[in-house]
């Protein structure tokens, strides 16, 4: 059994050798690496970068190389093989990888067996799988109950440093709202607006998503009262954005699809230091002491604005917990534990 004995962190455990598979475009920015992807960041490139530091041995492999790669000596030497997000059907490549001899885990983080772009490809993946890691536990639940597969559950992390917590809108002008997601989940947003405009009259609006025309024409600014900007996603208009607003909201509903969504974007936000009103999605119970978890937004927003000093103590004890559970760090810790436990004791 190999051992780090020169890291206290590590000095009783096994260095793992690890493969990510990873599809879609990677950049170089520094001296790491970048996806606009979300769920590859946090759910790979974050917590990979936290495992290296730890003394694991890792690569990342593209799932578009992956057919000129099956004879590699790489694979016999691996520990486990994570499969990050995939949009195409790699099940036949993961198949000769799995006759390498390293154990196949399937990483999910949205409702594969609900979402009809996704279900044939992972259907076919979960069949090749040895096991899974869920970004939530509700998720993790769905998966076990449908294919008798080991699941665990593994967060999604937070990027970069805590700011400060801040909750201080100002009395001499409206309040400024933050909602940032995939436009698959603006329908929720649409559905709220009506009546936060009519609660808190004269808000801004801030939306951050992947713009298109369809976008941009369903929310106009000035629509129900409000002020509203979409601005296009990217890295640095979110920090600022999350800078400027006071608040941020994520309403959403009880489907099946959004019922097993991690708490990224609450986590997000709370360690941006703003507060999330949001509605009260499974995974985002975990932090109901620092996030405002409501049905309707509007009631939510009313109520923080009513109560500023308890938001920023709510805020403050949000970022307590995400220190504990979802810096790159604290899902290594994850990462180790459930790779563990899927690998056995036994060393290779």
């Amino acid at each position: 059994m190999e051992e780090q004995l020169d890291h206290p962190r590590l000095a009783r455990l096994r260095f793992m050798r690890l493969i990510w598979i990873v599809s879609g475009p990677l950049e170089q920015r520094g001296d790491r690496l970048f996806s606009a992807l979300g769920s590859h960041r946090l759910r790979c490139l974050e917590p990979v970068a936290a495992l290296a530091r730890r003394g694991h041995r890792i690569a990342l492999v593209r799932a578009e190389t992956l057919d000129r790669r099956l004879a590699s000596s790489e694979w016999g030497a691996a520990d486990a093989v994570i499969v990050a997000k995939q949009f195409t059907d790699i099940a036949p490549h993961l198949q000769a990888v799995k006759g390498h001899g390293p154990r196949i885990v399937v990483d999910l983080c949205d409702d594969v067996l609900g979402l009809e772009h996704l279900r044939g490809t992972y259907a076919r993946l979960l069949d090749v799988a040895d096991a899974c890691t869920a970004a939530s536990p509700a998720l993790a639940e769905r998966i076990r109950a449908a294919r008798n597969r080991l699941v665990e559950v593994v967060p999604d992390c937070v990027e970069g440093e805590a700011r400060p917590p801040a909750f201080a809108p100002a009395p001499d002008r409206p309040p400024r709202l933050l909602w940032f997601g995939q436009p698959g989940n603006l329908d929720a947003l649409d559905a709220a607006l009506a009546e936060v405009g009519q609660r808190i009259p004269g808000a801004t609006l801030d939306i951050v998503t992947r713009l298109s025309p369809p976008v941009t024409a369903r929310f106009p600014d000035g629509r129900d009262g409000l002020s509203i900007r979409c601005l296009r996603w990217s890295i640095e208009t979110m920090d600022k954005a999350l800078h400027a607003c006071d608040l941020v909201v994520i309403p959403s509903a009880p489907t099946d699809g959004t019922w097993v969504k991690s708490s990224n974007r609450v986590a997000t936000a709370l360690w941006a230091g703003r507060l999330p009103v949001a509605f009260p999605l499974p995974s985002y119970r975990f932090l109901a002491g620092s996030a405002l978890l409501c049905e309707a937004m509007a009631e939510g927003v009313a109520r923080a604005l009513a109560q500023p000093e308890e938001m920023q103590t709510r805020i403050a004890l949000g970022q307590a917990l995400i220190r504990n559970h979802f810096t790159p760090d604290a899902v290594a810790t994850v990462w180790e534990a459930v790779l563990g436990n899927i690998l056995g004791s036994q060393s290779r």
